[in-house]
């Protein structure tokens, strides 16, 4: 913040004031919070460089009052705070807006500010309450924002301890940026702003008056009147009245006809009597009356309708020119927020509840308008940072936040908060989902490998049983070869097979004495048993499976082969 030397009051001080966007004794007003002054003078004051005139009562017993009780209370506030206060003029520029703040009080190091108010009993019991109107809370915001103080000293007091109510204002989340929106607003407002004529107070023109109804009745049958200057006064009247007002100024017109012509008709209802009174039969006069009192009536309930039907007229004009403005305001900021969009309440009408005047009806309307555009500003602003995280932390993620729009308004902390959870449990999921599937291609890819062990084994178990097979078939083969080779010279006897050999003693028997000399001694002949062990043995099988195999052996097939051979 930046600090001025300037003497409250003076020339210089003033021109700051002018030349700056906004000062903090005026953002109450801007708001649209202050029963002293409304938006729309501030506008006009800002847009054509005019002030408010202050009058000498008000200079004496308000402003110069209350810096007199301001100093006498500077050193109370002082105590109570621990460290001198130094009233001070600050200026700064916030987001464009060059903002300005006179400070009643603030410490040398400006991390507390002192704001003090005068007594009065109401404003007394808010502080003892602890509760700030706007009014007086947006003064402070703008003072806090521009020093960055940590808190604020507010004070309302008569100058003396016995008439004194003290409480601690901090900066409330949210304010300072409503403020900033509010002044972006403003200034908007005060470059489109139109000065409307404003009169202190509306007065019907001075009109024609219509003459004085007079009836005198002479003798039994004479009737002296005016009835006629009356009636063509009464109709020269009548169509001079403005049955279509706009103004202020118009319907104030319209109002006073009224009155008018009510009081012509209870006049011409007096003359009427007065004349009965007088004498029993004056038809041309009733008659005469009777027309004045229906023209004089008709006109006066068509002016009492217009004035009401007129006036809603103009009220509705004014609050659909607000809510068209409006629209066209949103419309505009719904273009930059990519599709998203939001609801402004409209309270136009319940701003007007109460509000005699045009001139109060638009004020009111404008100072809605205004309100009205802030928060949409501020909506507006707090959906486009939304987007702004939205875009950065989501932007492959899109299809988690189908419910964005419901959610786009959420506190910016709170919406970046959403976006991680959802993003984040998104990632698990995932994760959790790819390693499902990399453990079930794991086991698949385990299955398929131990499948393959297990097929090949099978096939080298094929390839050795067939091998074994092979061989087995080789050796039984070389076995009978080998076993027909050893066979006996072939006798005339025919050769009972192999299974049918049975053990005999050799013809020759065992006994060496009975061999003739010079005969050759055979072998005797084995038995199946003997057969069979001497092919287990060599076989390295069972007797069982040697005689399998001897059991298949074509021994005809056999026979003759080795008859051929012999």
């Amino acid at each position: 913040m930046e600090i001025l030397n300037l003497i409250q009051g003076s020339p210089e001080w003033h021109k700051e004031r002018r030349d700056c966007d906004g000062t903090a004794s005026e953002a109450p007003v801007m708001m649209g919070a202050s029963p002293k002054m409304k938006r729309d003078e501030l506008l006009a004051m800002r847009k054509f460089g005019t002030e408010k005139e202050i009058s000498d009562y008000v200079q004496k017993f308000l402003f110069d009052k209350g810096h007199e009780y301001e100093a006498m209370a500077r050193p109370i506030a002082e105590a109570e705070i621990g460290e001198d206060l130094y009233p001070v003029t600050g200026k700064k520029t916030v987001e464009g807006l060059v903002l300005l703040g006179s400070f009643d009080g603030l410490t040398m190091l400006a991390d507390i500010g002192w704001e003090h108010k005068m007594f009065n009993e109401s404003l007394a019991q808010s502080v003892r309450n602890k509760l700030l109107d706007p009014e007086y809370y947006w003064q402070l915001e703008q003072l806090l924002l521009l020093s960055g103080a940590e808190k604020f000293k507010f004070t309302v007091s008569d100058g003396t301890e016995e008439n004194k109510e003290s409480m601690w204002y901090y900066p409330i989340k949210g304010r300072a940026e409503e403020l900033i929106t509010g002044w972006h607003q403003f200034k908007k407002d005060k470059k489109t702003y139109k000065l409307l004529k404003v009169k202190p107070e509306v007065v019907a023109q001075k009109q024609d008056t219509l003459p004085a109804v007079f009836v005198q009745v002479n003798g039994e049958i004479s009737v002296e009147n005016n009835l006629e200057v009356f009636s063509t006064a009464l109709i020269k009247y009548v169509n001079g009245i403005n049955h279509e007002p706009k103004s202020d100024q118009d319907f104030a017109e319209l109002e006073n006809a009224v009155k008018v012509l009510k009081k012509a008709e209870e006049s011409l209802a007096a003359a009427e009597e007065n004349a009965l009174a007088q004498t029993a039969s004056v038809s041309d006069m009733r008659r005469l009356v009777a027309e004045n009192k229906k023209l004089a009536r008709d006109n006066r309930l068509a002016a009492e309708k217009t004035v009401k039907t007129q006036k809603a007229i103009v009220k509705r004009e004014i609050v659909h020119a607000a809510k068209l403005n409006l629209d066209k305001h949103i419309d505009a900021l719904l273009s930059e927020l990519q599709g998203q969009t939001f609801i402004s309440v409209e309270e136009f009408s319940e701003a007007i509840k109460g509000k005699r005047t045009i001139e109060s009806i638009h004020n009111a309307v404008n100072t809605e308008l205004a309100q009205r555009k802030i928060e949409a500003n501020e909506t507006a602003g707090l959906i486009r940072g939304n987007l702004n995280t939205y875009n950065e932390m989501a932007a492959n993620y899109q299809f988690l936040f189908n419910d964005l729009s419901s959610i786009i308004e959420s506190d910016p902390d709170h919406f970046k908060l959403v976006i991680e959870s959802r993003i984040n449990g998104h990632k698990k999921t995932e994760q959790e989902r790819l390693d499902k599937e990399r453990e079930q291609i794991r086991l698949e890819e385990e299955r398929k490998a131990k499948a393959k062990i297990e097929a090949e084994a099978k096939v080298e178990q094929k390839r050795i049983d067939d091998e074994n097979e092979r061989l087995r078939i080789e050796e039984e083969n070389e076995v009978i070869a080998k076993t027909r080779e050893e066979q006996p010279p072939k006798t005339e006897e025919p050769t009972k097979p192999i299974s049918e050999v049975k053990d005999i003693q050799a013809d020759v028997g065992n006994d060496p004495v009975n061999v003739k000399p010079g005969r050759k001694i055979r072998k005797p002949i084995p038995s199946g048993e003997q057969i069979v062990n001497v092919l287990a043995n060599h076989f390295d099988t069972k007797g069982e499976r040697i005689i399998s195999w001897l059991q298949n052996i074509d021994l005809e097939q056999l026979s003759n082969k080795y008859e051929k051979a012999s």
